[in-house]
């Protein structure tokens, strides 16, 4: 006799409710209209408050249990649930070898150790496998061999067994991963809509996407099974620093899982910046040393390159004294809305939240939360005036967009090499001067200017 499986048991039985109903709801339909509707005495009106009666129990006891069977429902599914995890955290150290002809007192360990050493150019030696038998019973007419099920003592060795599968091509010889009865119905299912080469387990899934799965310890676990279903996904296994998972009873029955990863802090990059250092200048003591350079020696020179050659190093001689060259390191963006009260203002916020780190009072956390919020506020607001403001008045675009990179902090100038035949500036200028065709000059125009020449 074919037993009933759960979904025939639970329709059958909601099957048998629907007819009770009936059944109670029409006996009692048909007892009221025996009841002479005419007669209305006190006996009457008793014997319809007690048909209502018993109809309102009998209808409680049904829907009270259907409740109870609709519960029931949902504990087998969990119930399910938790024995396919089981299964499947049973099967993870599990392969399927199939292929492998059958003999009469046959020891399966040794051939399979010769098939992986052989076909798959794996060490494997019979020390790394807990059993291996053959599925199903022996029939007398079966023509192909019954696959095998190999189980594993280690898990990082079927993985790297079934990473090699791919060996066995065209071989007899064929391994799959062994599945529970509900994830093979499934993957029947889908293998029949999609074909089986567009058909994948999550593995090769994974290895198709050159990622993989870091999680080794169960992430779900109960007082009967503990089963590892939430992963983390990494594409190279060199940035991970540390993972794994916590317990975290009061967010979930789930563990925590956690992944760290070797990514270095991009560093800002460093600007220097090479002028004048104007801060300490003093204008009369500049005045007095301009004052005092012997300048009549500039007549004195012949040529207007010595005359210009003087009169730069004089001044720059004297600069450097006065306002000396200095290299700024730039560590701060471009932010010319920052006014004076705004900085005074982040200044005092800076202040607060050093104040709370020393005390840890909450009244001094408050008062660096206002401050933090505020300053923000005046920020956003004081940016987005003076970007309205010099955009609108800067009728050039040139100047326009020059604003708008200082803005954006659009620091970005690409070295552009020039070509090397630009080098020889001596060759440029004879192109220039050689480009140009040659004239006859026109002896009329060269008298009329002689003629017209206006007396000094």
């Amino acid at each position: 006799m074919k037993s009933k499986n759960k979904s025939d048991i639970n329709t059958e039985l909601s099957q048998r409710l629907d007819k009770l109903e009936q059944f109670v709801q029409g006996g009692i339909t048909e007892l009221k209209n025996k009841i002479n509707p005419g007669t209305s005495h006190e006996g009457h009106n008793e014997d319809i408050q007690s048909i209502e009666l018993f109809e309102s129990k009998v209808m409680e006891s049904i829907n009270a249990f259907r409740k109870e069977l609709n519960a029931i429902e949902n504990r087998i599914k969990l119930c399910e649930i938790d024995i396919n995890q089981v299964k499947e955290d049973r099967m993870r150290n599990m392969l399927v070898l199939y292929g492998l002809n059958e003999k009469d007192k046959e020891n399966l360990i040794p051939d399979v150790v010769n098939i992986f050493r052989n076909k798959l150019k794996i060490t494997a030696a019979p020390g790394d496998f807990k059993y291996c038998y053959r599925i199903g019973n022996k029939r007398i007419d079966q023509k192909k061999p019954r696959p095998i099920s190999i189980v594993f003592v280690n898990r990082w060795f079927k993985e790297e067994v079934y990473r090699a599968k791919k060996c066995l091509k065209g071989t007899p010889f064929v391994l799959s991963e062994m599945l529970s009865t509900k994830n093979r119905d499934l993957f029947m299912k889908v293998r029949s809509v999609v074909g089986s080469k567009n058909c994948w387990t999550l593995k090769e899934v994974l290895e198709s996407l050159g990622l993989v799965q870091m999680i080794k310890q169960p992430t779900r676990i109960t007082d009967k099974t503990a089963t590892l279903i939430d992963y983390a996904l990494v594409s190279n296994v060199n940035l991970v620093k540390e993972v794994g998972t916590k317990h975290v009873p009061e967010v979930s029955d789930h563990e925590l899982v956690f992944l760290s990863l070797k990514i270095g802090h991009e560093q800002k990059k460093i600007s220097y910046k090479t002028t004048r250092n104007f801060k300490n200048f003093n204008y009369a003591q500049f005045d007095s040393d301009l004052r005092s350079i012997p300048w009549n020696t500039i007549y004195e020179l012949d040529d207007v390159d010595s005359k210009i050659g003087f009169l730069s190093d004089s001044i720059n001689a004297l600069l450097d004294i006065h306002a000396p060259f200095q290299t700024f390191r730039i560590t701060k963006t471009y932010a010319p809305w920052l006014t004076n009260s705004i900085k005074a203002m982040m200044k005092d916020r800076d202040e607060a939240l050093s104040k709370f780190k020393k005390t840890k009072n909450l009244q001094h956390w408050k008062d660096y939360k206002q401050l933090r919020n505020l300053v923000t506020r005046i920020v956003k607001h004081e940016k987005k005036i003076f970007c309205k403001i010099n955009i609108e008045k800067n009728k050039s675009t040139k100047n326009m967009w020059g604003n708008i990179r200082k803005i954006f902090h659009d620091h970005d100038k690409r070295d552009i090499q020039l070509p090397s035949n630009f080098d020889n500036v001596n060759l440029m200028n004879d192109h220039f001067v050689n480009s140009i065709p040659g004239s006859t000059p026109d002896e009329k125009i060269i008298n009329y200017y002689k003629t017209n020449v206006k007396d000094k």
